[in-house]
């Protein structure tokens, strides 16, 4: 009976070694999967967009130049023809958003990418803190995935959303 209940608790031993180390891997790849792959993904993707030129082309089109704009006087809206409208972007928002515009425009444009991006990984964070989520893992995939990486590339204003679906 003795040598049953040995053998038994060197079973025991051994699966819950086996657990630990299944657990430990699985934290791991958690690690890779929620932290790292989007950071790789982000920084990648970034340099991709920096290299080519259309790293913050909405913001540009539709946050800074506007701004610009109305701090030298200016309509932020294009002339109402239609030559005007072909080939260059405009800016359609309400003017509401033109409060967050000339701030912003007060910078040089690169220190204003930088504010503009920052803002917009603040937004879905506090959207999800929000909505109660606490888990870091959804916090890395959500900053991670396509749709947040495309806003934050381009510097688009949709992104401003996900807070204000979250506050409503």
């Amino acid at each position: 009976m003795g040598t049953l209940a040995g053998a038994s608790m060197r079973g025991d031993a051994a699966l819950s070694r086996r657990g630990t180390r299944a657990r430990a891997l699985r934290s791991s790849l958690a690690i890779w999967a929620c932290a790292f792959w989007p950071l790789i993904a982000a920084a990648v993707l970034f340099r991709f967009a920096i290299a080519n030129h259309f790293f913050g082309y909405d913001f540009q089109a539709t946050i800074y130049d506007p701004g610009r704009a109305v701090i030298e006087g200016h309509s932020p809206y294009p002339s109402p023809t239609l030559a005007a409208l072909i080939g260059r972007p405009t800016f359609v928002y309400p003017p509401l958003i033109l409060w967050l515009d000339v701030p912003i425009a007060l910078l040089p444009l690169a220190a204003a990418q930088a504010v503009w991006a920052v803002l917009l990984v603040a937004a879905v964070a506090a959207g999800l803190w929000l909505l109660g989520v606490h888990d870091w893992r959804c916090y890395g995939l959500a900053l991670g995935s396509v749709p947040v990486l495309d806003g934050l590339v381009m510097g688009n204003v949709t992104i401003l959303f996900v807070l204000g679906l979250a506050l409503a």
